[in-house]
């Protein structure tokens, strides 16, 4: 037996990742990329469970201001959620080391590296550098945000095994399910008095005389709201995670061979559905219809291939689904659109950075919020304002610090320049779920393939109605790093 070889020339046995099997050094990455989405899921409960808790009361420019103890926990909720993201950059190193990642065969990388500069850059420019480094508030999407994201994709590209890749699935179906039952029960006032939510009252006006169904909170009248949030902690943010969480089950449906497993994710996906309609935002209707329709797209191309597969019925699941929930909730009124009210109770009634609703309401609200980021963009074309300067937003008039488009955003606060390399990062991303679709379409790899296009596919989508948010957007990054992954030791070449 030959003498273990040992990290830094040392004798200890602490050196355990230079003698690590490859199926040990697959199951490391598998095992942690599970743990940083549980961590990513429960984050937040601690944030909830305080919200009332009151913390102490202040006096400023001569009004009580009473502060809670989740204004502290807050900061607990990013830091979790950026040390899981920044420890997925040593599960890469370690998925280097083991060659589960070959990074000379992946240059398009560089184009993440580029990404990470550019926001550096944005953020020494920014006219707050704390904020614009930190983030601000709840938000907490500044540049370590930002490194967190990739954090998350770094490590997912590690997953090279097809069973962990299924775990994993698993996992993101679990997660879905669980906070689509926290925003059913949110959704019903028998139950959604006792269970916490920042979105039970929507802000409505400033004034101190409340109509019918209304409520008057520190002087300002609220309606009614029983909005689903789940444990994402905004209506949007439980959008787009139910979108990527629908986008694996509806996959799971259609091509996994295992009876119990698609049994358990039909029930999970048909509560998904019923809780994005509760959401009442467009994102989550717009999301959860694109993923329905891109796994049947890719059953349909499968069937057409492979004629001797099973039915493509399986697949037609997912849209039937969305369709039956969307239809008695929307149809009956059960529930219906407020996203204005909850994009205003979410700024200025939760963090209490914007000067209230809007004036002109003639605009449809997102068409209004983008006009808004466009004219920021106009300003600072080459930087932006910095990662979370609501500050300099402020400044040039916008309502509020976001424009609810994903794309505007990112240009916004880093600028256009940033925005292309997210775009280039996007379409490598595309190609590649093209390819390993392919391949699974080809009997190559198995349906996670699937299951991460279709959930990347969607997410791009309702990204156009949508805010980033560290509840919600590491999963789509898994979902990238898990496209990249099949790619992760170089594409075959052929040999002549």
């Amino acid at each position: 037996m030959g003498e273990k070889k040992h990290l830094f020339g040392t004798t200890e046995k602490s050196d355990f990742i230079l003698n690590m099997t490859d199926q040990g050094a697959k199951k490391l990455c598998g095992v942690y990329c599970i743990i940083a989405m549980l961590v990513v899921a429960l984050a937040a409960l601690p944030y909830y469970l305080t919200k009332d808790a009151v913390d102490y009361v202040s006096t400023e420019t001569g009004f009580e201001v009473t502060h809670y103890l989740s204004e502290k926990l807050v900061f607990l909720v990013s830091t979790l959620f950026i040390a899981a993201g920044l420890i997925g950059f040593l599960v890469f190193l370690v998925g280097h080391m083991k060659e589960q990642i070959i990074v000379k065969k992946n240059k398009a990388l560089l184009w993440f590296a580029g990404l990470i500069i550019i926001s550096v850059i944005s953020t020494l420019c920014a006219d707050s550098i704390m904020y614009a480094f930190y983030g601000y508030l709840d938000r907490a999407e500044g540049l370590l945000s930002i490194l967190g994201y990739l954090g998350f994709f770094a490590m997912a590209m590690t997953v090279t095994a097809e069973n962990w890749k299924i775990r994993i699935a698993d996992f993101l179906v679990g997660i879905g399910a669980v906070n689509g039952i926290i925003g059913i029960l949110q959704s019903i006032p028998a139950t959604g008095d006792k269970i916490p939510n920042y979105f039970q009252y929507l802000f409505k006006d400033f004034g101190t005389i409340a109509g019918d169904g209304e409520i008057i909170i520190d002087d300002l009248i609220h309606t009614e709201g029983y909005i689903a949030t789940g444990l994402a902690v905004t209506p949007f943010a439980l959008a787009a995670l139910l979108t990527v969480s629908f986008a694996a089950a509806v996959c799971g449906i259609a091509f996994d061979k295992s009876a119990l497993r698609r049994i358990l994710y039909l029930a999970a996906s048909a509560v998904m559905a019923v809780c994005s309609a509760f959401t009442r935002v467009l994102p989550a209707v717009i999301g959860i219809s694109a993923a329905a329709v891109t796994a049947a797209v890719i059953a349909v191309i499968r069937k057409v291939k492979n004629g001797d597969k099973p039915s493509v019925l399986p697949s037609l699941c997912g849209i039937i689904t969305a369709a039956l929930a969307f239809g008695i909730m929307f149809g009956t009124g059960i529930s219906d659109f407020k996203d204005e009210q909850i994009i205003f109770t979410d700024c200025y009634d939760r963090l209490s950075i914007s000067s209230g609703k809007r004036d002109d309401t003639s605009e449809w609200i997102y068409s209004y919020l983008w006009d808004d980021g466009m004219y920021i963009v106009q300003n600072h074309p080459i930087t932006g304002t910095g990662p979370d300067n609501w500050g300099s937003m402020f400044k040039l008039g916008a309502v509020i610090d976001r424009s609810y488009n994903e794309y505007i955003d990112i240009a916004a606060q880093r600028g256009i320049p940033c925005l292309i390399s997210y775009i280039v990062i996007l379409l490598i991303t595309l190609k590649k779920a093209f390819k390993a679709t392919a391949d699974f379409i080809g009997d190559k790899n198995c349906w996670a393939a699937a299951a991460a296009a279709s959930a990347v596919i969607a997410y791009i989508i309702q990204a156009f109605f949508n805010i980033s948010s560290v509840s919600s957007t590491p999963f789509f990054w898994i979902c990238v790093g898990l496209i990249w992954s099949y790619t992760a030791k170089g594409t075959e070449t052929k040999k002549k």
